[in-house]
């Protein structure tokens, strides 16, 4: 309920920093201002709940996370065979390619590998989730990873209008299988 109240708040506090006058006043700059800081805040505290909620999940499921300071959470579940050289690190503009499955917390499945084909994008170059670029960044080609991706580097406060909900926190059950 709390999580529906503080949304419905965050709507009003968008519905009401609209302004359609011509000229904007002193005041109504000092109020967009007032309301950029409660908009930075709100924004902060729903970060906070996710990343509380996150670790008492993997408390309940015995997981050893590991966070990042973005709020990306991790798991290395199995290492590559072979350690590739340094000069094999992924970096922003290599291709990847993922096997991977995504769920809810609640563990209803979303999408998966399986069904959709491997995942493939530039890391930090073509659209995919925050998170993974993120991730794969951390690891080699080989690894097999669990992820847990809080809404703000996943798909927010929308969803993807399909299978993810509004801010949802997913777990990523990701294998990369390559990169270029």
């Amino acid at each position: 309920m709390s999580k529906s109240i503080l949304l419905s708040g965050l709507i009003l506090l968008l519905v009401a920093s609209c302004h359609t006058g011509n000229k904007p006043s002193d005041s109504d700059q000092s109020n967009k201002e007032v309301t950029a800081e409660q908009l930075y805040q709100v924004n902060q505290y729903l970060v906070r709940q996710d990343a509380s909620a996150i670790k008492a999940e993997a408390a309940r499921r015995n997981w050893n996370l590991t966070e990042t300071p973005t709020g990306l959470f991790y798991e290395l579940l199995k290492k590559a065979k072979e350690t590739p050289p340094p000069s094999r690190k992924i970096i922003p503009g290599m291709r990847v390619e993922l096997a991977y499955s995504i769920e809810l917390m609640d563990g209803t499945p979303c999408y998966s590998s399986n069904d959709e084909g491997p995942k493939q994008f530039l890391v930090e170059k073509t659209e995919a989730e925050r998170g993974l670029h993120e991730a794969v960044q951390l690891f080699c080609p080989g690894d097999s990873i669990l992820l847990i991706v809080p809404p703000h580097l996943a798909f927010g406060l929308m969803g993807d209008g399909n299978r993810i909900p509004a801010r949802a926190i997913l777990f990523y059950h990701i294998k990369i299988l390559s990169a270029e």
